[in-house]
């Protein structure tokens, strides 16, 4: 379990430069939802789970008496501080064993901040450290959307062989291919319900049905999609010329898909959810 963790750590910091410049322009649509879905009244001291450079720290913070944003990955939490402001701090911390009190905090909140963790042990934790009648309000990816799928379609034309991959990207591709805790417990929207229930949350909501749309000009997309250290790994092993011929494969697909205003529209499903500690 501290191999895959090590593991998991080291995809998240191998992200951190090109974050806030390449992925929050569409993330921070996704952490505006979340906010919705916490609906914070002003007095609460809040925890930002997963909170990576900092986007939903930082937004809802106007809306918060006081916000502890937390990440496993160092190099997130660095880019973090360099935008700390009066009432946010940043920390390095693992929410399988959190380094706070319990009944600390009115509002846990997380912004895709939670599909890396073994989800029993984090929601339990979380309830640990949420005070009485506390808010866990987050959300994350539910199916994929037909623009990823079409993607990885164009990806897997020009991906190396797994022979003459090099050994950080066939690591990489492992990781990417192994089915994670939360994958395997939380499929449905029941699944949620069920396993927090268990954990000892009430008024359990879940909602599936009403996709966060992200609209951005082709080249800003193209932009955010790149950025992960996956995809980074993978153009790093093509050669110049298949490089080429991937990225303006993935252009083109792209274009193909712009609206009538001139931008890509991408409204991918997310399981939403809001729960109390009972």
């Amino acid at each position: 379990m501290r191999r895959d963790a090590d593991t998991i750590r080291q995809f998240f910091d191998a992200n951190a430069d090109g974050y806030e410049a390449r992925i929050v322009p569409a993330f921070r649509h996704f952490a505006e939802s979340v906010i919705r879905t916490a609906q914070p009244l002003g007095h609460e001291v809040t925890l930002d789970i997963g909170t990576g450079t900092g986007i939903l720290a930082r937004l809802i913070a106007s809306r918060v008496r006081h916000v502890t944003g937390i990440d496993f990955a160092p190099a997130m939490i660095e880019q973090a501080l360099l935008t700390q402001n009066a009432n946010v701090i940043f920390q390095v911390a693992d929410v399988h064993e959190l380094p706070f009190e319990a009944d600390t905090f009115h509002l846990g909140v997380a912004s895709f901040g939670l599909n890396a963790t073994r989800p029993r042990r984090a929601f339990a934790e979380l309830h640990r450290v949420l005070k009485p009648e506390g808010v866990l309000a987050f959300h994350e990816w539910n199916v994929l959307h037909r623009l990823d799928d079409k993607i990885i379609e164009v990806f897997a034309r020009y991906m190396v062989d797994e022979d003459d991959a090099p050994p950080h990207l066939l690591k990489i591709r492992h990781f990417i291919r192994t089915p994670r805790s939360w994958d395997n417990i939380l499929q449905e929207a029941d699944d949620f319900k069920e396993v927090l229930a268990e954990t000892g949350y009430v008024e359990i909501q879940v909602w599936e049905d009403a996709p966060v749309e992200v609209v951005m000009p082709v080249a800003a997309f193209m932009d955010y999609k790149l950025a992960w250290a996956n995809r980074q790994a993978e153009l790093a092993a093509m050669d110049e010329f298949t490089r080429k011929d991937c990225l303006d494969a993935l252009r083109s697909m792209l274009q193909d898909e712009v609206g009538t205003d001139g931008n890509i529209h991408y409204a991918p499903l997310l399981f939403r959810v809001r729960a109390k500690k009972g």
